[in-house]
C-alpha cells in the first residue's frame, strides 16, 4: 500500500507544472538628474549616470552589472551589486571619459523573485564624453594679466592639464597640472626676464607664449577590473598670449582673479571690488614690478649680470600679516597660481644657475635648493616637497603622481578675509659655493607699507533643484518610476537624489535628518558620483549635499552645504522587491 502511494506521489510531482521563471527586467536606462530625463545625445553622459528600470513584481532584489565589455566577460566587469532592493541604482565610482562610435560602457540587470533568478535584461550601452574643451580667457594682442593664462571651467573635471609649447618644430613642451582654471608662467620668466627668450619660431613677435589645456577626470572608488585611474577631455585649440617683461619698478599688487561658471571674479582693493565677490576656486595672484620697497635690497643674479626677478607670495588671515597660512612656490612670473604638480627645480649649483638663463626649468624638487624668508626661517628645505598629505580615498595608480595640497579653506566673506602680498627673492652664494634663495623683504613690511590686498574664498554649493523642484526620483503607488514635480515630493521606498557638480569638488557628502532646523544628522554617505540612493524609513526627511575639496591641507574637506531639501517617504503598499 505504501509503495503504491509513493508511486502516485512521484507521478503527480512529475506532472506538476514547473515554477514560472521570473521575467527579465525591461526599460533599463541611464540618467543624471531625473529618471525620466533624456540624455541629450543618445546614451551619452558627461559624468557617471544613475540607472533605473521597470519594476518586476515580486522581486526581492536585483543584480546590476556595469562593464566595458558588451559580453560582460569577467575582466570587463567594472562594478556589480546583488543587493539592489528597488529598480533604481547609483554607481559609487567616478567613471573616466571613454567613448566610441558605438558604446564603451554597458549595463544589465536581472531580478530575483522567490528564489528564482530571471534572465538578464537587454544590454544598455552608453558613452562618457567630456563637454567641450576649455576656452581661453588670456588671448588677444596683450595678455590682460601678464604672467598667467586662464580658461573657462569644464563641468565634471577634477583638474586641468596645461601644455606649454616651447618649440612646435621639435615638439619641446612641458605639462603642468592645476586644480583651478589658471596657471602661472613661471617656466617662461624664471631666470630670463626677456620676451625674446620666449620666441619659439611660430612668428616674429617677441613674448609669445603658446599653450593648450584639457580637463582631467580622475577615477574615485574601486573599479573591480582596475581600469585606468585617469582620463582626459579633448585638448583645446592652440592658444597664444603675448607677455611683456617684468618692469624694474617697485612691486605693486594688482588683483586676485578667478572664474566662476559665468563670469570673472576680480578682487583688487579693501572694499572687495570691483566685483565684491569671494572666489569659488583658488585664485590667481597678480602684480607688477620687481623691486623691494627698500632701495638696494634687490640685485642681479650672481654671475648673470642681468635681472632675474623671483618672487614669493604670502597669504595671511589678518591684515597685519602676522598669521601666515600659505607660502607660494618661488616663481619668476609676475603672477602665481597654486599647482597640483611640482615646483621648479631651483638650481643649487652656481653652474646650473648660470645655465638656467638659457633653458626652461623642469619640475624636480629633489634637485632644488633651500629657500628662506627674510627672517632666515626656512620656507623649503633642499630636496623636499612641501604640501603633500596622505588621503586614503585619493585615486592611486602607477601613472598617477600624488597631488600637492595647495587649496584655501573657506572664510566668512565679507567679514572673514585672506590678505596677501608678494616679495622679491634673490639667489645667494654661500661660503661653501651653494646657491640658496632668500627673500629680500619681510612680508609684514610690505603689508605695513600698504602693499597688501584682501580676497575671500567661499566654496560653491551644489545645485540640487531647478525652479524650486528637487532632482529626486523614486517609486509611485503603482510601482512606476517617476521624478519630483513639486518642491515637497513624496515617494514609496527608496529614492535617488541627484545634483549638479560644484566647482572645485572631487567627491560629495550627503546627510539626512528628521528636521531641517536644528539639523541633527541621522545618517550620511560619501560618493564620487553626483547622485546617491537613500534608503529611508517612512516619514518626512530632509537631506543636504556638499562637495569635498581634496586640495586642502587637511582631511576636513567639506565645502558649502546646500539648503536642506524635504522628501516624504510613504509606507509601502505594494511589492516592488
Amino acid at each position: 500500500m505504501l509503495a503504491r502511494l509513493l508511486t502516485v506521489l512521484v507521478a503527480s510531482l512529475a506532472l506538476a507544472p514547473a515554477a514560472a521563471a521570473a521575467p527579465a527586467p525591461n526599460g533599463l536606462h541611464g540618467f543624471l538628474l531625473r529618471a525620466t530625463e533624456s540624455s541629450g545625445t543618445p546614451h551619452t553622459f558627461a559624468r557617471t549616470p544613475s540607472f533605473g528600470w521597470n519594476t518586476v513584481r515580486g522581486a526581492a532584489r536585483y543584480e546590476l552589472q556595469l562593464s566595458t565589455s558588451r559580453n560582460f566577460t569577467e575582466n570587463g566587469i567594472v562594478w556589480e551589486s546583488e543587493q539592489i532592493r528597488a529598480p533604481l541604482a547609483t554607481i559609487p565610482l567616478t567613471l573616466p571619459w571613454v567613448s566610441s562610435p558605438n558604446y564603451s560602457w554597458y549595463a544589465r540587470v536581472r531580478a530575483i523573485v522567490g528564489g528564482n533568478v530571471s534572465a538578464w535584461s537587454d544590454k544598455y550601452g552608453f558613452n562618457l564624453r567630456s563637454p567641450s574643451p576649455p576656452a581661453s580667457l588670456s588671448t588677444g594682442v596683450v595678455n590682460p594679466h601678464p604672467g598667467l593664462v586662464r580658461w573657462t571651467p569644464v563641468a565634471g573635471a577634477t583638474a586641468y592639464e596645461v601644455s606649454f609649447i616651447y618649440d612646435p618644430t621639435s615638439g619641446a613642451s612641458k605639462k603642468i597640472k592645476s586644480a583651478t582654471t589658471a596657471a602661472d608662467l613661471r617656466e617662461y620668466y624664471s631666470f630670463h626676464n626677456d620676451p625674446s627668450f620666449f620666441d619659439n619660431g611660430i612668428s616674429a613677435v617677441e613674448g609669445e607664449v603658446w599653450w593648450r589645456v584639457r580637463a582631467v577626470r580622475e577615477v574615485f572608488g574601486a573599479p573591480m577590473n582596475d581600469i585606468k585611474v585617469v582620463s582626459y577631455g579633448p585638448w583645446s585649440t592652440l592658444f597664444k598670449t603675448v607677455e611683456p617683461p617684468v618692469a624694474a619698478t617697485t612691486i605693486a599688487l594688482t588683483d586676485t582673479v578667478s572664474r566662476s561658471r559665468t563670469s570673472d571674479i576680480v578682487v583688487s582693493d579693501l572694499a572687495g571690488g570691483p566685483s565684491n565677490e569671494a572666489h569659488e576656486l583658488a585664485p590667481a595672484f597678480s602684480w607688477t614690478g620687481s623691486r623691494s620697497l627698500a632701495p638696494g635690497l634687490y640685485g642681479d643674479c650672481p654671475g648673470l649680470g642681468v635681472d632675474c626677478p623671483m618672487f614669493h607670495v604670502y597669504v595671511f588671515t589678518d591684515e597685519d600679516c602676522s598669521n601666515r597660512v600659505h607660502v607660494s612656490d618661488m616663481v619668476g612670473s609676475p603672477a602665481y597660481v597654486p599647482r597640483l604638480s611640482g615646483p621648479l627645480a631651483l638650481p643649487a649649483d652656481p653652474a646650473k644657475l648660470l645655465a638656467a638663463s638659457s633653458v626652461y626649468l623642469e619640475d624636480a624638487p629633489e634637485e632644488g635648493a633651500s629657500v628662506y624668508d627674510a627672517g632666515g626661517d626656512i620656507v623649503k628645505a633642499a630636496g623636499t616637497e612641501p604640501g603633500i598629505t596622505t588621503d586614503p580615498d585619493e585615486p592611486v595608480g602607477p601613472d598617477l603622481v600624488p597631488d600637492r595640497k595647495t587649496g584655501f579653506r573657506d572664510m566668512d566673506w565679507p567679514n572673514g578675509r585672506y590678505y596677501w602680498t608678494a616679495v622679491p627673492v634673490v639667489p645667494y652664494l654661500t661660503p661653501d659655493s651653494t646657491i640658496e634663495y632668500h627673500d629680500v623683504e619681510f612680508a609684514e613690511d610690505m603689508c605695513a607699507a600698504g602693499e597688501v590686498l584682501p580676497f575671500g574664498k567661499t566654496s560653491e554649493p551644489v545645485t540640487e533643484r531647478e525652479s524650486g523642484v528637487p532632482f529626486i526620483s523614486g517609486m509611485s503607488a503603482d510601482g512606476e518610476l517617476r521624478t519630483a514635480t513639486t518642491a515637497t515630493p513624496s515617494f514609496f521606498g527608496r529614492v535617488v537624489v541627484a545634483w549638479k557638480p560644484a566647482l572645485g569638488a572631487r567627491r560629495y557628502e550627503v546627510q539626512w535628518s528628521l528636521r531641517a532646523s536644528p539639523w541633527k544628522t541621522a545618517g550620511s554617505l560619501k560618493t564620487p558620483a553626483t547622485a546617491a540612493l537613500l534608503s529611508l524609513e517612512p516619514g518626512r526627511w530632509f537631506y543636504r549635499v556638499r562637495g569635498l575639496d581634496t586640495t586642502l591641507t587637511t582631511l576636513r574637506y567639506g565645502m558649502t552645504w546646500s539648503d536642506p531639501q524635504m522628501v516624504r517617504i510613504l509606507p509601502r503598499r505594494f511589492s516592488v522587491g
